[in-house]
């Protein structure tokens, strides 16, 4: 298994991707992962990568887009939900353009379920783990949280993890909503937490929708999106979602197909890109650590910026990016 980063996109408004490739293509699945929005993203890289990766190593292709605003992806202007879907558009046309990819599967993390329900497509198969059922509810949940913050500074601009929402972008995302309608899929998984109700309309719907549907209660969620110094990988989650993908819940057949562990395997538009007239980015790999290098034309001096830990590398708010 291999793991290459880059971006995908014109440089104004480029989503950078993280993906990863087997040494051999087992099963012609590849999977988008949707990450949750907000300060769970940040929470949640460690676990998502770790998806990823298992995924990846059973013989799939797996890719982790940075939705714009957050993580490593490039934009400029105002951010807006039909941007979160065009990042995923990107993702999947990177992973058919693959050898032997020939379905695809979305697997949409809390808020990112939401992305993921308007995402998916006839024929698809459809994972949801732990999902907001609503944009409303999920942004209700964020100015509960925003009023236990020591930050509060009487801004109502609703934030969460260095991800602003204007008043437009929280419009656009209130109407989301999780239920559908979905059309043909394949197969679908319902993961959900063990502490809490089933939400029936949804069973319904996905039941409804699907060749074949599965539910599967975990209580590893909260360990892997807490605090990224406390965080645990979900490794129970993690198996049961390879098993789904490479037993029941895939109807493709499984020829082989052989994949180069190497960037060169696909159409990759950027391993750099021009963010401004002075400033560049480029992603630089050695000996397994990972980083982007940020520099300008008078660039006379490096400056060296690391995370602690487990916490994702863009830092705290992403300030790292940021600041860099």
């Amino acid at each position: 298994m291999s793991q290459h980063s880059f971006w995908i996109g014109e440089e104004g408004a480029a989503t950078f991707m993280h993906v990863h490739l087997p040494l051999e293509l087992k099963q012609c699945i590849g999977v988008i992962i949707v990450p949750p929005l907000g300060h769970e993203y940040v929470h949640g890289y460690r676990a998502m990568r770790s998806i990823a990766s298992a995924v990846a190593a059973s013989g799939m292709i797996a890719i982790r887009p940075d939705l714009s605003g957050t993580g490593n992806s490039v934009e400029t202007g105002e951010l807006h939900v039909s941007g979160w879907l065009n990042d995923l558009e990107r993702a999947r046309n990177f992973l058919l353009s693959q050898p032997g990819v020939k379905s695809i599967v979305v697997l949409g993390i809390r808020s990112g379920a939401l992305l993921a329900a308007r995402h998916v497509r006839s024929g698809d198969r459809l994972v949801f783990w732990n999902p907001s059922t609503s944009g409303k509810h999920f942004l209700r949940e964020l100015k509960a949280l925003g009023r236990f913050s020591t930050s509060q500074t009487g801004n109502t601009i609703v934030e969460s993890g260095g991800l602003q929402f204007s008043g437009v972008l929280e419009a656009e995302v209130g109407q989301l909503q999780i239920y559908g309608p979905f059309v043909d899929l394949a197969s679908s998984l319902l993961i959900e937490r063990d502490d809490r109700k089933s939400d029936i309309t949804l069973v319904d719907a996905l039941t409804a929708a699907s060749g074949r549907f599965d539910r599967l209660v975990e209580n590893e969620f909260d360990a892997a999106f807490c605090e990224p110094h406390n965080t645990k990988i979900p490794m129970y989650v993690t198996q049961q979602i390879v098993r789904w993908l490479t037993s029941g819940g895939t109807t493709e057949t499984t020829e082989r197909t052989s994949v180069a562990p190497s960037p060169t395997c696909g159409v990759i538009d950027h391993d750099s890109i021009r963010l401004s007239s002075a400033v560049s980015e480029s992603v630089i790999s050695i000996d397994g650590l990972f980083a982007i290098h940020a520099y300008g034309l008078r660039s006379k001096a490096v400056l060296l910026i690391g995370n602690g830990g487990s916490a994702h590398h863009v830092g705290a708010n992403r300030l790292n990016v940021l600041l860099a």
